[in-house]
This record gives structure tokens, C-alpha cells and sequence, in this order.
């Protein structure tokens, strides 16, 4: 009898274990493929963060080397449960894939980002959604696919914690991260 109490338990926590792991952040790896339209193939999964073969990535505002990133690089906004980019952020979109065309060895990360609203995987569905479709608008302005990663990070990285919708608003977003080349990475 003591042996089933002790197995049940053990059994009991594995499962509590389980369902409280969040889920890490999902990562897509640029194909040569094309534009990322309905039909080609998009690798799932991908690499740990931190281990990206084209790594470091820098955040706009920490990038001294040209002041000009800071305010060509701003984050995307969208629209409640939606992927499609706005015709207001249309232009962003526009100047990134200028400053892009002007830097060919420029790589960006696209950050995928929702509110906290609905489950954590159908929100990190959701971030990948709109990252690859920040992708693919840039890409089809010329810019080669192979040099913008994407991320989705879901609900878990919110600018603002208050569940409110002028909130929310701002936590759906993609947001941009500058490649760095290994001559401009900061060192240790």
C-alpha cells in the first residue's frame, strides 16, 4: 500500500511539474525558399535562444554606432488577434527595408509579441504570425529573406502589465533587434 501511496505521488507531481512549465519562446530560421507566403514551407522549432548562428542581436536604443536606428526601428503594432500588418505601419516597414538596402550586411530579428490574452501556445502561434509577416513585408520589398530571423515571444515579454485595453494595444507588437557583425559586437 505504501509503495502505490509513494508512486501516486510521485506521479501527481510530475504531472503538477508539467502543466506548470511555460513554454520557451518559439524560433524560426529564415528559409532561401521566398517571401514566406501561404504554401511554403516554414521550419518550426529551430534553436535555443542565445545559440543563433547569425548572433549577437542589439535592441535599437542600445545601438550607438548610428543614432538614426532609433527612430527607423520602432515596433509594429497590430491589431486584436490579428497577423496583418496595418496601412499605418506600412511606412516603418518601408524605411527599415531603406536602412536595410543601404546596410546589405545588416540581419535583423523580428520579435513577435501579444497581449496576455488567450493560451500561452496560441499566442506564441499568434507572435510567430506576425513575425513572419513582418518578414515577408519586408522581403517583398526587396530585402533577401535570408537576413531577417523571427522569434515569438507570445505574452511572455509585455511592455505593460496592466489589463487594460490602452495596454494591450502596446503589448502587440513586433519588435526589431539589429545583427550585429563579429567586428561590432560588444566584448566581454
Amino acid at each position: 500500500m505504501k509503495k502505490w501511496l509513494l508512486f501516486s505521488a510521485v506521479a501527481a507531481a510530475m504531472i503538477v511539474a508539467a502543466g506548470g512549465c511555460r513554454p520557451k519562446a518559439k524560433v524560426t530560421i529564415p528559409t532561401q525558399k521566398g517571401l514566406l507566403f501561404e504554401g511554403d514551407q516554414v521550419p518550426g522549432g529551430g534553436i535555443p535562444l542565445g545559440e543563433n548562428p547569425e548572433g549577437p542581436f542589439v535592441d535599437p536604443e542600445d545601438y550607438t554606432a548610428d543614432p538614426a536606428v532609433r527612430e527607423i526601428f520602432v515596433d509594429v503594432h497590430f491589431d486584436y488577434n490579428k497577423a496583418e500588418i496595418r496601412a499605418g505601419e506600412r511606412p516603418i516597414l518601408e524605411r527599415i527595408a531603406g536602412y536595410m538596402r543601404e546596410h546589405g550586411a545588416l540581419t535583423i530579428k523580428v520579435e513577435g509579441h501579444c497581449d496576455e490574452r488567450g493560451s500561452n501556445e496560441y499566442n506564441l502561434a499568434l507572435g510567430e504570425r506576425r513575425a513572419l509577416s513582418i518578414r515577408s513585408y519586408i522581403a517583398g520589398l526587396g530585402i533577401e529573406p535570408g537576413r531577417i530571423f523571427t522569434i515569438s515571444y507570445g505574452e511572455e515579454k509585455p511592455l505593460c502589465t496592466e489589463s487594460k485595453e490602452s495596454c494591450w494595444q502596446r503589448n502587440r507588437r513586433g519588435h526589431f533587434l539589429l545583427g550585429l557583425s563579429p567586428a561590432q559586437a560588444p566584448r566581454p
